[in-house]
């Protein structure tokens, strides 16, 4: 990397902005390479980003550039390289590849984004960084071997965007600057506003003609004096972003705004400088200040619903935690502290990072890094969240406290989403480009109206109808009904991957159900042994084995058994077939007839209900019944189902325990019988193909494959931590009963983001009209707009609540 010339240059004058961040560089400045810069900490960032071919930046935003005071200072970022303080800051590492979040202030713009999605550029050792530009956060890749924290956070400083730690005595503060900006802009726009306004009043009250000849002038050119910092700094946001927008090739709200104040600005000065009249600088003033507090006055709104619109925030997991006398319960993960002790058991998620106590863990970080290789893990080191435990159970000390948004977020990552995801979000932003461009075809036709009636009223007529259109209600009035449904959805056991899952639900058309776990209870009602005698150290081996398994009939076996637990040496589970275990020397399977048969087994002929076969090394030792019963509630449910969607039931248990099923759920016509997972995802893509949206309920891990097929899968558990990413929404079993309200709350919710698009539509159709009529000026047009935003996203929120009202919810 080059470094910027030390060549002596005179300085550059005060009011000279600077090429990095546009500041005027005052007595500070200096000169490099005849280029201006108000520090020589922007000046080594130009020298950077030039270097590595990044001055593209500059292009995007000639603000987008932060101010770099001074260069990092020497060792500024050493603590990063304390073991402790790196273990409490990533987020993931195997120790080859690390994950980290780094909170930057900063961040202001689109050029912003642009920059720091090409860290890599500046530092072969980043991986591909993500930022998320409404939390102000970015997560950065990095390998081991080629770079560091210390690197990072340092290079991060050296572009102007130090990091800003928060580790219980560490805390690096930043202002806020693009808060501090705003306020500001609004603040110079209400000066001029109101003395412009000031010079106004003797046209207000009708006694300009008692002016002496030249007030008018003056007071005129004073008005326009002030209105140019108003065009230059406060209305500055708009011009950039409908220019950004333009180069991007799309078409944003602020387009038409721009062009609306651009006409006024126009038509005024035109109006004062060739003595045609008193032009409409207090409306143009008044218009800026009005919309800069509208965007605040949207934003404190938004930020007071209170739900997160990217993520759920609350993650619907259960632990088993461990107790001192080493017996094991329940608790939800927003209950586990560090230091806390849990049982991960086969499948299961490490919901926090945690040391390994008890091992040792294959552990899978598929769920973090997108790439499935399962690493062995010994006692003594240290788990992340994340990761997938395969094997047999373990223990392990939590020592970090679970992070609810960054599991979510991992949960929406992009290889997890699905074809048909968001098409509602797709749908709204191609109506809003189009009604934009709308928009500007009617102001452009109403400009060309009055130009023949009454000249003077053009410019102000065709800024009316820029400003006063406001298709940002379109936009956002999904993403709120939807964020609200999440809020509804959830003390009611139903938790979804991100809002635009309602949408999904609202599309289904078939309903696709596992059996075992699902719409019975998994065999909790009775369970009874069938063959050779079990004594007590098979029996232990069997529970424990039996235990390691989040499999409903296994969970049933464990419970049933009453010998101690004896955790085997080593454990394996195979979906849809069974798991196999090696305790005490013995090779012990629990599964189908036909997976032992596959290993060579010879399990008797069909034994009447027996589900379940163990055997001990080569001897098929006999097999466990099962009495099912179904889940409470759903009896009553499934004809409210039956009337409105096709049902089916895909399940692995034999034919013969179906006809169960069909007295407990005569709707149930469609029931496939000894379905592998293979085939359950076969059916499942068969369904789809008739053209009718398919919602699959089932097995988190066991259906996986189905449950990502499916247009909307849903992962329907007891108490446990068994989660798929493939599934879209997960639900607590003892839940299942509300589908029919879950499904009419999510039409209902679709309707009322349709009411909200109707209003929307409605207003703007009326506000254009009276606009173009030349009945409504730019000032109101400027308060109408904001005031109309918000009125639509407050009925999106509180329409979908009194959905959930009327749907029991």
């Amino acid at each position: 990397m080059t470094t910027p010339s030390r060549t002596q240059e005179a300085p550059p004058p005060a009011d000279t902005p600077c090429v990095h961040c546009n500041t005027l560089c005052g007595t500070t400045g200096v000169t490099e390479n005849e280029k201006p810069f108000c520090c020589r900490g922007c000046a080594m960032v130009y020298a950077i980003l030039a270097d590595n071919n990044l001055d593209r930046f500059y292009e995007l935003d000639k603000n987008a550039g932060v101010r770099a005071d001074q260069e990092a200072e020497a060792g500024m970022y050493d603590f990063l390289a304390d073991p402790e303080v790196k273990r409490k800051l990533i987020d993931f590492t195997d120790g080859h590849t690390t994950r980290v979040s780094f909170h930057l202030p900063q961040i202001h713009c689109v050029a912003c984004v642009w920059l720091l999605e090409r860290l890599y550029k500046l530092n072969d050792g980043i991986g591909k960084p993500e930022v998320n530009f409404t939390r102000k956060t970015l997560t950065v890749p990095f390998t081991e071997e080629k770079t560091g924290l210390v690197e990072i956070a340092s290079l991060l400083a050296r572009l102007g965007y130090p990091p800003e730690f928060r580790l219980q005595n560490i805390q690096k503060k930043s202002v806020d600057h693009a808060t501090r900006r705003s306020w500001m802009q609004m603040g110079v726009a209400g000066f001029a506003f109101g003395n412009i306004m000031l010079l106004s009043f003797p046209n207000y009250l009708g006694l300009h003609m008692d002016e002496p000849p030249w007030m008018q002038p003056v007071f005129g050119g004073i008005s326009l004096v002030l209105s140019i910092p108003v065009m230059l700094f406060s209305a500055q946001d708009y011009f950039r972003s409908a220019w950004l927008g333009l180069r991007h090739k799309e078409m944003s709200i602020d387009v038409p705004i721009a062009l609306g104040i651009i006409a006024l600005f126009v038509q005024s000065s035109l109006d004062i400088i060739l003595g045609w009249g008193d032009g409409y600088l207090d409306s143009l003033a008044g218009l800026v200040f009005f919309l800069l507090i509208g965007k605040s006055f949207q934003r404190r709104s938004f930020d007071a619903l209170s739900f997160d619109r990217d993520y759920t925030s609350y993650f619907p997991l259960a632990a088993l935690r461990v107790n001192p006398d080493g017996t094991r319960h329940t608790t939800s993960l927003d209950r586990l502290v560090p230091g806390d002790r849990i049982c991960i058991r086969n499948g299961e998620l490490i919901p926090a990072d945690a040391i390994l106590i008890q091992g040792p863990a294959l552990v899978d970080y598929s769920f973090v890094t997108g790439e499935s290789n399962p690493e062995e893990r010994l006692t003594g080191e240290t788990l992340y969240a994340g990761g997938r435990h395969h094997g047999s159970p373990i223990e392990v000390d939590v020592i970090k406290e679970v992070s609810h948004s960054y599991l979510t977020s991992l949960w929406n990552h992009q290889s997890f989403r699905k074809e048909n995801e968001q098409r509602f979000d797709q749908m709204t932003r191609s109506v809003s480009q189009v009604f934009t461009w709308a928009v500007l075809a009617i102001a452009l036709i109403t400009a060309g109206y009055w130009m023949i009636r009454d000249a003077s009223q053009a410019m102000r007529t065709l800024s009316a109808v820029l400003i006063v259109a406001c298709p940002c209600a379109l936009a956002l009035s999904a993403p709120f009904a939807f964020g609200t449904a999440l809020r509804v959805l959830r003390p009611y056991g139903l938790f979804l991957k991100n809002g635009f899952v309602v949408e999904g639900m609202a599309r289904v058309r078939h309903l696709a159900f596992d059996k075992t776990g699902t719409l019975t209870h998994g065999g909790l009602g009775t369970v009874r042994w069938q063959g050779k005698a079990l004594d007590h150290d098979l029996a232990s081996a069997v529970r424990g084995l039996a235990a390691g398994s989040t499999h409903p009939l296994s969970r049933a076996i464990a419970s049933h058994l009453t010998a101690n637990e004896l955790t085997p040496e080593k454990m394996n589970e195979i979906p849809g077939k069974g798991i196999e275990g090696w305790s005490q020397g013995h090779h012990i399977r629990l599964g189908s007839a036909s997976w032992l048969r596959e290993c060579g087994l010879n399990p008797p002929s069909p034994v009447e209900n027996v589900q379940t076969w163990l055997a001990m090394d080569e001897d098929v030792r006999g097999g466990f019944v099962f009495e099912d019963a179904p889940r409470e509630g759903m009896a009553a449910s499934m004809p409210a189902l039956n009337r409105r969607y096709d049902l089916s039931v895909l399940t692995g248990d034999r034919a013969a325990g179906l006809e169960r099923l069909h007295e407990w759920f005569p709707g149930c016509a469609d029931a496939r019988p000894e379905l592998s997972p293979a085939d359950k995802l076969e059916a499942i893509d068969q369904l789809r193909a008739d053209g009718k949206p398919v919602m699959m309920l089932g097995d988190g891990l066991n259906d996986a494959g189905a449950l990502r097929h499916s247009d909307v899968g849903i992962a329907v558990t007891e108490d446990i931590q068994a989660f798929s990413p493939a599934c879209d929404a997960i639900l607590k079993a003892e839940n299942l009963y509300l589908l029919p309200q879950f499904l009419r709350f999510s039409h209902l919710t679709t309707r009322v983001v349709m009411v909200s698009f109707a209003i929307s539509l409605l207003y703007n159709v009326v506000g254009i009209s009276i606009a173009a009529s030349g009945n409504l000026s730019p000032l109101i047009a400027a308060i109408l707009m904001p005031l109309s935003s918000v009125t639509v996203l407050l009925i999106s929120v509180l329409g979908t609540r009194l959905v959930g009202k009327l749907t029991g919810l």
